[in-house]
């Protein structure tokens, strides 16, 4: 199966193509600020820092979050059909993706049980303590999920 993603049209190209690889990281990169500069206000709005930002803010942040996202895993995509002979057995890599699973698990908690509690905080408000924990625990799980990254490499 990795023989057939790494000979694929799509693998050949990345590999080929001089400037495909960093173009995609470029956008890897793009995408991780967009997220997480979004990410670390919306967290950090709920944590009680910066309480003069109504809930609305986190509302308005959240699509960026999620192109963020969106652009993180399509060229994540990228990269392990690149050289799916080096990612497929990468620890770091693996560590990484259970953690994007747990994230996800966070912000799905969020979306569907504490999103419209968010969004109705008054500026000043003091969010509620699971507001506080689903924050916390994202902080948390991306400045992992940014460090396994980071170790992919090495």
């Amino acid at each position: 199966m990795l023989a057939w993603i790494e000979g694929s049209w799509l693998g050949v190209t990345l590999r080929d193509f001089p400037w495909a690889f960093p173009a995609a990281e470029i956008l890897h990169f793009t995408g991780l600020c967009l997220m997480l500069g979004a990410l670390i206000v919306i967290d950090l709005r709920l944590l009680g820092f910066a309480r003069g930002l109504p809930g609305r803010t986190i509302r308005d942040l959240m699509p960026l979050v999620w192109i963020g996202f969106s652009i993180n895993a399509f060229t994540g995509f990228l990269f392990f059909v690149a050289a799916p002979f080096f990612y497929y057995p990468n620890g770091p890599l693996r560590i990484k993706l259970v953690l994007i699973l747990f994230a996800g698990a966070n912000a799905l908690w969020f979306e569907r049980s504490l999103r419209g509690e968010a969004d109705h905080l008054a500026a000043e408000d003091e969010a509620s303590s699971q507001l506080k924990l689903s924050a916390g625990v994202s902080l948390v799980l991306w400045t992992s999920i940014v460090f396994f990254g980071r170790m992919i490499m090495f």
